[in-house]
C-alpha cells in the first residue's frame, strides 16, 4: 500500500475522532446548561434559598431567593454570618458553639439566627450547610440552604407568650370543670389549694356535693344564678360568696363559669374559675363602715352613672331622696324624678334645661362646691369628684343652719349699717350745730388777745389763750368727725383737678413749721421726682398732708427730725412719703392704728391729745383715690407713713395756666 494513502487514511480517522469529541463535548455542555438552567429554576421558584461561604465564612454567592425577606444580596457579599446577625451579642454561647463547629468543617441543620431587614424589621432565618472541598481534601467552604421563618417564629413567640398568661392565671385562680351528663366535677389544684385542702381530703369531702362548703347564708342565692344560667347560657355566671376553708373558716370568693351547649341547646358542660377576693371584701366593709360613719352624705356613681353605693346620712337628710336612691338607678333618672316632684327650687319653669345643667355638670366634676335650694327650704352644698375607675363621688352637706345663721348675720349687719348711718347722720347734723358757736367762741377769744378793747392782766392773757386753744382743738375735732361722717354715709365728694402737688406739701409745711418750732422738730422735703401734675381733689391731699406732718411733729422728740420724700416708682406711681424720728409704734398698737377713734397709747392717761381718726380719715382718702397707704415703724426709732397714688393720676410735663 503506498504509503501516502496510508497517511491519508490517517488523517482522515484523526479527522473523524476529533469530530466525534466534539460532537461529544458539545453534547455534553448543552446537557450541563441543561441541568444547570434546571437547577437555576429551582433556586428560582423554590421557598428556600441557597448560599455558599469561603473558607473564612465569608458569604460568596447568595440564590436571588434572598431578596423576598428584604435583604439585598449586595449588601451581604462578603460578610460573615455573625456580622449580619442581630443576636450575636445577645447570645454569645450559641453563636461560639456554632463557629467552633464550623471550624471543625462538620456539617450543621437548622441553625436559627435573626437579621435585620432592609426596611428595619426583624427576620428570622433557619440555615443548614455541608463542608466542600477540593480534590486535594483542602477546605474551600459550606454550601447551604436557608429558610425564612419569621411566620413560625412569631407565631412559636405568640403560643409562649399565651401559655405564661394561661399559666399565670391557673396559678392566680381555681380551675373547675363539671360533667353536666356524668355528674362528675374536676378541680384544679390550685382550687384546693385556695382553700386549704390537700387532694384526697377534699376530693373525699366532695365526693357528694359541694354544698357543705358554701354559707348557708348564700346557698340559696348562688343555687338560684346557677339554675338561671343553666336556663339561659348567655347570662353569664358570676358570683360572690363564702365558702368554707380548712383553717381560716369562711372566706370570700369569686365565682365565674360559662355553660356549653350541645347541638339542641342543651348544657352539657360547665367550666370556670375561683378567686379569693377575701381581702378585697374586707376592705370594701371597711370602707362602707367608714362611709357610713360620715356626718356627710356619700353618694358613689359608677363609670355607667348608675349609683354603687350610699350611706345612711343621705336618707336621714331626705328620707324620700334615700329611698329614691335604689342601687342601679341611673343619675339622669334621678335628676328627673327629683325634678318631676318639685323637690329643686332652682329648677322652677325651666325643668328640661335644668336636667341637661345638672347632667353635664356631673359628667364633668371640678371638684368646686356648690349649692343647691330645695322646695323645703333646706340648703344642701354639694362637691363631686371623678375616681379613677371613672365613677364619680358626691359628698352632700345640709347647710340649712349655715344659712340661716349667714340670714342672721346678714340682717344684723344691716341693722348694724343703719345704725351707724344714724350715727354718722348724728354726727354731721351735731358738728353743724356745734361749729357755729364755736367758730364764734374763737373768734371772739382771738379779738379779746388782740387788745382792741384794751390791755390784758397776764393772767387774763393766760386764760383766753387756753379758751382759744381748747376751741381751736374742739374746732379741728368736729371737722374730723364730720369727714368721717362724710365718707361713712358716702356723702364725701372728691373734687377733682390737675395741680402741682409740690406745691400742695410745700404749703402744708409752711403751715406746720410754727408748732414744729415750738416743739424744737425740724421739718424737710426731698423730691426725687421729676416736675408732675396729679389728677385728684387737691383738698384731700392737703388734708392727707397736713394729718400725717402733724402726727410726726406730735409724736416726735426735741430735737427731732421730719422729712416727706417725693418720688416716682418703677410702675409710674406717685410716692409720698413722711419719716419722723419720733417714738415709733410697738408692734402690739400697729393693727389698730387704721382703726377710727384709735391711737397707739389708748390709755385715759395717754400723754398725745387727739381723736384718733387722722390715720383713718388718710387711708379713707386715698383709698377713695384708687390708691394705698403703709406704715413702717420701729419703737424709739421713728416712724415712716408712705401713701401711693396710682400711675393713671400721674401727669409728666403739663402746663397749668398759672405757668
Amino acid at each position: 500500500m503506498p504509503a501516502d494513502l496510508v497517511y491519508s487514511g490517517l488523517i482522515a480517522l484523526v479527522v473523524l475522532f476529533a469530530a466525534g469529541v466534539a460532537t461529544a463535548w458539545h453534547y455534553e455542555r448543552r446537557r450541563r446548561l441543561r441541568i444547570e438552567e434546571r437547577l437555576n429554576d429551582y433556586a428560582a421558584t423554590a421557598s428556600d434559598w441557597y448560599w455558599e461561604t469561603d473558607a473564612q465564612h465569608r458569604f460568596s454567592f447568595l440564590s436571588e431567593r434572598r431578596r423576598p425577606i428584604g435583604v439585598d444580596i449586595r449588601t451581604r457579599i462578603g460578610k460573615t454570618r455573625r456580622e449580619l446577625a442581630l443576636d450575636a451579642q445577645a447570645e454569645p454561647e450559641k453563636w461560639a458553639a456554632h463557629y467552633a463547629l464550623l471550624d471543625r468543617h462538620e456539617p450543621f441543620r437548622s441553625f436559627v439566627y435573626s437579621v435585620g431587614a432592609d426596611d428595619g424589621s426583624v427576620r428570622y432565618v433557619s440555615v443548614s450547610g455541608k463542608p466542600h472541598f477540593d480534590r486535594h481534601r483542602r477546605f474551600l467552604g459550606y454550601r447551604g440552604t436557608g429558610t425564612d421563618i419569621t411566620e413560625r417564629q412569631r407565631t412559636a413567640e405568640n403560643l409562649r407568650r399565651s401559655n405564661e398568661r394561661y399559666d399565670i392565671a391557673v396559678r392566680q385562680a381555681g380551675i373547675w370543670d363539671w360533667d353536666l351528663i356524668g355528674n362528675a366535677v374536676y378541680y384544679s389544684p390550685r382550687f384546693k389549694e385556695l382553700l386549704g385542702y390537700g387532694d384526697k381530703e377534699f376530693d373525699d369531702l366532695t365526693a357528694g356535693s359541694i354544698k357543705w362548703l358554701v354559707d348557708p347564708d348564700d346557698w340559696h342565692r348562688c343555687l338560684e344564678q346557677l339554675r338561671g344560667h343553666l336556663r339561659n347560657p348567655a347570662q353569664p355566671y358570676n358570683v360572690e360568696h363564702r365558702l368554707l376553708t380548712k383553717d381560716r373558716g369562711y372566706r370570700w370568693f369569686h365565682i365565674r363559669g360559662q355553660a356549653i351547649c350541645d347541638a339542641e341547646g342543651r348544657p352539657i358542660r360547665m367550666a370556670g374559675i375561683l378567686t379569693d377576693i377575701d381581702d378585697r371584701k374586707r376592705a370594701e366593709e371597711r370602707l362602707k363602715d367608714a362611709v357610713e360613719s360620715l356626718a356627710d352624705g356619700f353618694i358613689l356613681w359608677g363609670a355607667d352613672d348608675r349609683l354603687t353605693m350610699r350611706n345612711e346620712a343621705v336618707g336621714r337628710m331626705d328620707p324620700e331622696m334615700g329611698e329614691m336612691l335604689a342601687p342601679g338607678i341611673s343619675f339622669r333618672e334621678f335628676v328627673e324624678r327629683r325634678v318631676q316632684l318639685g323637690r329643686v327650687a332652682q329648677a322652677m319653669g325651666r325643668e328640661a334645661a335644668y336636667v341637661d345643667e345638672r347632667v353635664a355638670h356631673h359628667r364633668n366634676p371640678t371638684g368646686e362646691p356648690f349649692e343647691q335650694r330645695l322646695s323645703s327650704g333646706r340648703w344642701i352644698r354639694m362637691r363631686e369628684r371623678r375616681t379613677r375607675e371613672g365613677g364619680v363621688v358626691s359628698v352632700r352637706t345640709d347647710i340649712t343652719p349655715l344659712k340661716e345663721r349667714e340670714a342672721d348675720l346678714l340682717a344684723a349687719k344691716a341693722e348694724a349699717e343703719s345704725a351707724n348711718r344714724a350715727k354718722s347722720e348724728f354726727l354731721a347734723s351735731m358738728s353743724h350745730e356745734l361749729r357755729t358757736p364755736l367758730n364764734a367762741i374763737i373768734g371772739f377769744s382771738d379779738l379779746l388777745r388782740s387788745g382792741h378793747f384794751g390791755t390784758l392782766e397776764d393772767k387774763q392773757r393766760e386764760y383766753l389763750d387756753n379758751i382759744h386753744t381748747s376751741g381751736t382743738h374742739l374746732l379741728e375735732l368736729i371737722n374730723d368727725i364730720l369727714d368721717v361722717s362724710k365718707v361713712e354715709a358716702g356723702r364725701y365728694e372728691l373734687h377733682e383737678e390737675t395741680f402741682e402737688p409740690l406745691e400742695v406739701i410745700a404749703g402744708c409745711i409752711t403751715l406746720v413749721e410754727m408748732r414744729a418750732a415750738e416743739r424744737h422738730v425740724a421739718i424737710g422735703c426731698v423730691n426725687h421726682s421729676p416736675r408732675l401734675h396729679l389728677h385728684a381733689d387737691q383738698r384731700a391731699l392737703k388734708q392727707i398732708t397736713l394729718n400725717l406732718l402733724t402726727n410726726a411733729v406730735k409724736f416726735n422728740k426735741a430735737g427731732g427730725r421730719v422729712t416727706i420724700h417725693t418720688r416716682v416708682d418703677h410702675e409710674g406711681h406717685f410716692i409720698i412719703a413722711v419719716a419722723d424720728t419720733g417714738i415709733g409704734i410697738s408692734a402690739e398698737a400697729r393693727p389698730r392704728i387704721f382703726a377710727p377713734f384709735q391711737q397707739a397709747d389708748p390709755t385715759l392717761s395717754r400723754r398725745f391729745e387727739g381723736s384718733g381718726l387722722g390715720l383713718w380719715i388718710c387711708k379713707a382718702l386715698i383709698e377713695m383715690h384708687g390708691g394705698t397707704i403703709e406704715v413702717e415703724s420701729e419703737e424709739q426709732v421713728g416712724t415712716t407713713v408712705t401713701t401711693r397714688w396710682p400711675a393713671r393720676r400721674v401727669i409728666a410735663g403739663v402746663a397749668t395756666a398759672a405757668d
